[in-house]
Formats: C-alpha cells, structure tokens, sequence
C-alpha cells in the first residue's frame, strides 16, 4: 500500500530528536512492506530568521536517505498570526504534494498526526486531490484545554472529514469523543526496541546491589511535567542518602527547580542533565534503577515505554496516557501532583525493586508497542479506509 505520512515534525540536522517517533513509525511502515512518503514543512517566522541573519534554503527539498522518501518544503511564515499562517501551510504543503504525485504517484492514504497543524493540511490536500486521510492525535492541548479559538473550527472540521481519527491511548481517546462527538480508534505509539535494549540479562535482584540507587526522570521542564513533585518527594525520603535523582532535558523552569533542589537539601543529591541525544537517553535508562514521570497531564508517555523496553521500572502519575501503560508488572501508578504518593511508591520501589523482572518488563513492551503489532493495527486501519472507497 502506498502512505503518504504527514507528520507534526521531523528530525533534522538542528533538531534531531524532534518528531522521532513520526520517523520510527514511518521506517517501520516501508519495512512491512509498504510505499511510504513522508512530506513534512519547516517554515520559521520571519523574525527568528532575522534573528538568525541568515535566509535559509526555500522551496522543495528531497530529503531521502536510507531508503525511506522524504520530501521537505522549506518557506518563511511572515507574521505571526495563526489564521494566515495556517494558509500559507496549507498552500505550500498542496504545492509539496503536486510535486510528490509527479515523483513517486498517487497514494492510497494520507496520515496525518496532530490535528494541527498537520491534520488540517491534510483535509485540504484530500479535498484537492481526492485521497482519503486518517489522523492521528498526540497532543496533550485538548486535555489541558490549550487549544486557540480560532483553531477550533478548523480541527472539528479535520476530524469530521476524516476518513479514519486516532487517538494514541484511552485517556486521549475519551477527552476528543467528548469534545468532538465523534468515534476515535485507539492505536498506541510504537518504541523501537531494537534500540531500546537492556544492556545485558543482569536480574534486578542483582542490580539492587550496586550502589546507589538511581531514580531517573527524563522531560521538559515545565509544570506540566511535574517535576517540582518529584523534588519535593525524593527530598521526603531520600534527602541525606546515598540514593541519586537524575533528570534529564531542559526548558523554562529549569532555574527554578535547580533553587527548589537546593532549598530542599537535596543539591548533592540531584543531577539536572540538560538536553540529551537519543543514545544518551538509552544509556542513561539502561543504568538507572527507576524511571519516574510525575507528569500532571500526559496523553500517552513515551519515556515509559522506552524505559520499559529497556526492562526498567517505572513510577508514574495518573495524568492520561499512562493510566493503561504501568501495572503491577512494570511499576506503580500515583495520583498526580500528590508528593505523599508519590513519595511512598519511589520507597516502596526502593524496598521492592528485586521483584521486578527486566525480561518480563520488556516482553510485555514488545508485545503491547512493538513495531511488529503497530504495523498490524496501522495496516488493518489503512485496509478498511481503503475498502470504503471502494
């Protein structure tokens, strides 16, 4: 089947971790088998280029590499003002897909992820040119309630034409069948567990032994992620031990958490990383005891599966997504923003972190958000959008 792939964001040389799983997802898609595009725009406001004083390069660009079609349009958004913005997206990705249907033909499908601005590109390109699309959400904006008025129209819109909607877990799922009256199907993110991985077959058992013991968190730093819980609740049983706090990432409220870890006491302790590559991701799971997201809202939880599929623990809040991905197997579920509970789960995995078992951890990953059964439940979605038209 041909897929034309219409992702929210994509890696690139300055950014490369940026929309990875859009990647991983498409990769996987042309290894079953399938013709796969995928057709993304970078377009800076016109003041961060003026910022930069350098023009980048405008126009089509191919982008392909190992296999995998990719095109790129790169423009300028010369104001900053969404509703004009949104057309000039949608023009020069209509201009974008022209080109591709004269390189690589016609596909079958067009999926979009993200309503915006990706899903609403990709109604205007069906409408244009007569190709079915589906769409699938990940963002936390509809259950933080982040959404512009003015977007608002333009998303039911995508979601009502939409041949096929998607949301990436139940929480999601339930939050845009409110709000939209419309049926969503739930397919979950997909984790490359092949590098994703354990470092070797060590026991936790085993593992408990080597000092110290590591509780990891790796997000954004921003309230939304709630690490400034996570602080305060390390602080209430680990301050003055030799158990370590690493947090990896970045953003605005780095300051801010680094003057509440001192204030706690707990300085010593704590590590902020800062931004991490992927690799560094993986190695730093791989020699934690515990990943914890203390997240107040999250939609699906990608970190969790990673860390699962490196056969590590976890510790997360019921904000959303990871409501249906921790159970009694992997780890334990708090309720968000209570640095109570979630001080008592990071102690009782400290007490209790022999009987978690890294192969059974990362077998249940491979089975719930491995590449193989992603393609399956993508592949069956594309078949019966398909099977509509006809």
């Amino acid at each position: 089947m041909h897929i034309a792939i219409l992702p929210s964001s994509y890696p690139s040389p300055e950014n490369p971790v940026a929309g990875i799983f859009f990647k991983e997802q498409a990769e996987a898609l042309r290894k079953a088998g399938h013709q796969v595009g995928v057709l993304h725009f970078s377009m800076p406001t016109l003041k961060s280029v003026l910022k930069e004083k350098k023009l980048p390069p405008l126009g089509i660009r191919d982008e392909s590499q190992a296999g995998m079609t990719v095109y790129c349009y790169k423009g300028i958004a010369f104001l900053h003002y969404g509703p004009l913005n949104t057309y000039l997206y949608c023009a020069a990705m209509r201009k974008l897909f022209h080109h591709y249907l004269l390189e690589k033909g016609r596909p079958a499908i067009i999926h979009a992820h993200c309503a915006y601005p990706a899903g609403i590109i990709a109604r205007h390109i069906s409408k244009r040119f007569n190709v079915p699309y589906a769409v699938t959400e990940h963002s936390s904006a509809f259950i933080t309630d982040r959404i512009e008025r003015w977007q608002t129209p333009l998303i039911e819109k995508c979601f009502r034409d939409a041949d096929m909607r998607i949301a990436v877990s139940p929480a999601l799922e339930k939050t845009l069948k409110k709000r939209f009256n419309l049926p969503f199907t739930v397919i979950p993110n997909m984790v490359d567990t092949l590098f994703f991985s354990p470092r070797d077959t060590e026991n936790n058992a085993a593992k408990a032994q080597q000092p110290p013991f590591t509780f990891l968190c790796i997000a954004l730093l921003t309230r939304t992620k709630g690490v400034d819980v996570l602080l305060k609740a390390f602080a209430r049983t680990f301050k003055n031990t030799d158990t370590k706090l690493l947090i990896g990432g970045d953003g605005e409220e780095r300051g801010a958490l680094e003057q509440l870890a001192a204030e706690l006491g707990i300085e010593a302790q704590t590590r902020f990383l800062g931004l991490l590559t992927r690799q560094q991701v993986r190695d730093m799971l791989r020699s934690c005891h515990t990943f914890v997201l203390p997240s107040r809202h999250e939609t699906f939880g990608i970190a969790v599966i990673e860390a699962f599929a490196c056969g590590v623990p976890v510790i997360a809040t019921r904000c959303g997504g990871p409501d249906c991905l921790v159970n009694k197997t992997n780890g334990f579920l708090v309720p968000a923003g209570n640095e109570t509970e979630l001080s008592h789960a990071m102690q009782q995995m400290y007490n209790e972190y022999h009987r978690f078992n890294p192969q059974v951890i990362r077998q249940e990953c491979i089975s719930r958000f491995g590449e193989e059964t992603v393609v399956n439940h993508l592949k069956k979605t594309y078949q019966s959008i398909c099977e509509r038209q006809q």
